[in-house]
């Protein structure tokens, strides 16, 4: 709790500063062919346009032949990024060693394009934004964050609102993602995602809220070596029906609610539920199985 007071603290400050900067709406955008911003050597030094968005600037990334870096401390209005061209993964945005404070945060996606946009946190960088969504139909996502990293979103982080949207979180090395108890929290509809919380990295949001309708996948869940799922004002929940979830905890994980752990809804779980245990808590205030 005491880190968790600390990231509020810090909240307030940073929270600031993005409400004092939003008076200059500007796009900043540059003209390479594959539409690249935030692109080395031109990280954030000298005059805009090539020296990245300031505060107030609103920024478009595309993902392109070469990854976007982030590596000194800014402020921006907005993010919005698709991955686009050439299927598979792509790199979208590495930070690093810094400090990012953003408005809005959202993935899109663009016609039926499968590539999926991978945002890396390494070198104790800190993200502090008013919300994170992959929002758009087809997008795809996947965020990584190692090397304690810090993302702390002060409304929500949703993921998955269309049937082919798709997100996946990776946390390690002491990594710490906090949701303040505040909008929709940590929330999916449709789509897949995959956690993975290992290696001492900590999860700690209000609720998590699942609903998996998305018929034909499977959502996955776990939590390994001395990581931590902590819902501290509420559920760890799954969901309505048409996607099975598998929930791992192992070797030292924890999963901690302060209100009940629960799959499925209004007799509407048409998937399956399975959880695999060893070596691990998962503790709450009742079990909620809906069949």
């Amino acid at each position: 709790m005491c880190k968790r007071l600390m990231f509020l603290i810090s909240l307030v400050f940073v929270l600031g500063m993005v409400t004092s900067a939003v008076a200059d709406d500007y796009d900043w955008t540059n003209d390479y062919p594959w539409s690249v911003l935030w692109i080395s050597p031109w990280n954030w030094d000298g005059p805009t346009p090539y020296g990245g968005p300031g505060p107030g600037d609103r920024a478009y990334i595309e993902s392109g032949p070469m990854g976007p870096v982030v590596d000194t401390d800014a402020t921006a209005y907005e993010i919005q990024g698709p991955a686009r061209g050439g299927g598979g993964d792509q790199e979208m945005l590495l930070i690093k060693d810094c400090n990012l404070v953003v408005g809005f945060w959202g993935l899109r996606g663009e016609e039926e394009d499968p590539s999926r946009g991978i945002i890396t946190m390494a070198d104790n960088a800190k993200v502090v934004t008013n919300g994170f969504r992959v929002h758009d139909e087809h997008a795809k996502g996947i965020l990584n964050m190692t090397d304690d990293t810090q993302f702390i979103s002060t409304y929500d982080f949703r993921f998955g609102d269309q049937d082919d949207e798709y997100f996946e979180l990776n946390m390690s090395g002491n990594a710490y993602l906090f949701v303040e108890d505040a909008g929709d929290q940590m929330r999916q509809n449709n789509g897949e995602f995959h956690f993975d919380i290992s290696e001492n990295a900590i999860m700690e949001v209000a609720r998590i809220r699942a609903r998996a309708r998305t018929e034909g996948v499977t959502n996955t869940v776990t939590v390994r070596d001395n990581g931590q799922i902590i819902c501290f004002d509420d559920y760890f929940r799954f969901a309505g029906g048409g996607s099975d979830v598998v929930v791992n905890v192992l070797d030292n994980g924890i999963v901690d609610a302060d209100g009940y752990i629960g799959f499925g809804e209004d007799n509407d779980f048409a998937a399956t539920a399975t959880i695999n245990m060893s070596g691990q808590l998962m503790k709450g205030d009742g079990w909620r199985m809906i069949m």
